[in-house]
């Protein structure tokens, strides 16, 4: 039964946009019989006929909000909008380093003074650059930029000829700082994005930034640009980060929020931990490594964190001096593993 309440004009012409807009099955001569099929070889799409059978079907059960939805579809169409898609349709993840690094998005790498954090940044960029393992952890090969603002470029360079790695280390020469006032990076740093086409930038450290108080909910705008610029240059961003006296991230609590990875550094008599605090995707358990404070050098432990543990109770730290390096997360688990036998 036709509904009362829809224009007869108005379902002609929306029959009509549909038959000039929408792909079809079958080929129609000008009185519109069908005279053939259309021999497609992949699959056309929503096509008129789907149309036609869908009004038909709103019609019996006069439904005119779903009427008036194909109507809007067909508008659509026509005008190219395309502001929403079906979730299966979006990409899977693109880990550049597995588990920690995600293109498009943002990683917050954080840990005490003298945890190592540059320095595994200088592994993980030589990683990327040779397309090679990261502690195990796989890497996609590609290039990366280092936004050095917490030392000179000097020191860092100082640092890679000690560390001997990455071969090659571009580091930004523009002022990338946050205008508070306008809630913007200087246009410097599209700019740079842009012609450089990088996979990943390291910025050292996050609260070198200029931003005028980290802990307060308005500096998560800094975290919503860095995100619309790695979407808009396909890039992704490794923020090093430092942690207060309990031994937890500064700022407000919106960061964790914001980020697609956030990755802990603890070092502990030259045993450094990497920890996985919150992952969107591929998870690892944690990474021991060997740091020598003398040469820089990190090398795989291959140990696990409870042995790590063990090792740490033997050279006499107690059960809180170990929890109080560690995420908040770990500290039953360090827990478990120090009163086990």
């Amino acid at each position: 039964m036709p509904l009362t309440n829809v224009n007869p004009t108005y379902l002609k012409e929306l029959d009509e946009r549909a038959f000039q807009l929408l792909p079809h099955v079958y080929v129609y001569d000008q009185q519109r019989q069908q005279i053939g099929m259309v021999p497609y070889t992949d699959n056309p799409g929503w096509t008129y006929e789907d149309f036609e059978w869908e009004l038909g079907i709103h019609l019996d059960n006069e439904d005119e909000k779903a009427i008036l939805r194909l109507g809007r579809e067909l508008e659509r169409i026509k005008n190219r909008i395309n502001l929403v898609s079906e979730v299966g349709e979006f990409p899977e993840p693109e880990w550049i380093v597995e588990g920690i690094v995600v293109r498009n998005g943002l990683t917050l790498l954080y840990g005490d003074s003298n945890a190592g954090k540059t320095t595994f940044c200088l592994y993980l960029v030589d990683a990327v650059q040779n397309g090679k393992d990261l502690f195990g952890l796989k890497c996609k090969e590609g290039s990366s930029i280092f936004i050095e603002n917490d030392e000179s470029p000097s020191l860092l360079r100082g640092l890679r000829d000690i560390v001997g790695l990455p071969h090659i280390l571009p580091v930004a020469n523009v002022d990338i700082v946050w205008d508070a006032n306008h809630k913007i990076f200087s246009e410097k740093f599209d700019v740079m994005l842009h012609n450089y086409v990088p996979d990943i930038v390291i910025i050292d450290s996050y609260t070198s930034l200029g931003i005028p108080d980290i802990t307060r909910p308005e500096s998560a705008l800094v975290l919503d640009e860095l995100r619309r610029m790695a979407k808009n240059h396909k890039c992704a961003f490794v923020i090093i980060h430092h942690v207060n006296k309990s031994g937890e991230q500064i700022g407000s609590s919106l960061h964790k929020a914001k980020m697609d990875s956030i990755v802990s550094l603890v070092n502990i008599n030259n045993t450094v931990t990497l920890t996985q605090e919150k992952v969107r995707g591929t998870k690892f358990g944690e990474k021991v490594i060997d740091f020598d404070p003398v040469t820089l050098q990190m090398t795989d432990a291959k140990i696990s964190l409870k042995d790590a543990v063990k090792l740490l109770k033997a050279q006499n730290f107690s059960l809180s001096d170990i929890q109080s390096k560690f995420p908040t997360a770990k500290k039953d688990t360090i827990r478990k593993y120090y009163n086990s036998k």
